[in-house]
């Protein structure tokens, strides 16, 4: 019968790579925002959402339209970015040309990498 002979070096070694190339887990970042519903109203014509995440992120709405370079809103409202990086503060106001003369709402997500969000953005006559 032959006896294997294992080397102090030999199991260190194999203890070594297994505890150091183990499965790790990647931290995963998750948009979040300060608010699921932003009001504008005559009297209130722009507000502010904060979106918070460590990476790229862009906004789409039945009311945003993204063209060559450029973005268009075709709605009664417009936002100062529709995409970026990181954190951020988007502010939403209603186009001057375009007050409402009802009630209205659209429903703005806003895409990160790993989950999205929903939005409302109202307009309330007041």
């Amino acid at each position: 019968m032959k006896t294997l002979k294992i080397s102090h070096f030999t199991i260190f070694g194999v203890l070594f790579l297994m505890l150091t190339t183990g499965c790790k887990k990647d931290e995963i970042s998750l948009l979040s925002v300060d608010k699921e519903e932003i009001v504008l109203s005559d009297k209130n014509s722009s507000a502010t959402l904060k979106i918070s995440t460590e990476g790229d992120w862009y906004i789409t709405a039945s009311g945003i339209e993204p063209g060559y370079g450029a973005v268009f809103f075709i709605d009664w409202y417009e936002a100062d970015k529709t995409f970026g990086a990181n954190d951020a503060t988007v502010t939403f106001s209603i186009k001057e040309d375009a007050v409402p003369a009802d009630n209205k709402t659209d429903t703005l997500t806003i895409i990160g990498e790993n989950n999205n969000v929903t939005v409302l953005l109202k307009f309330n006559k007041e």
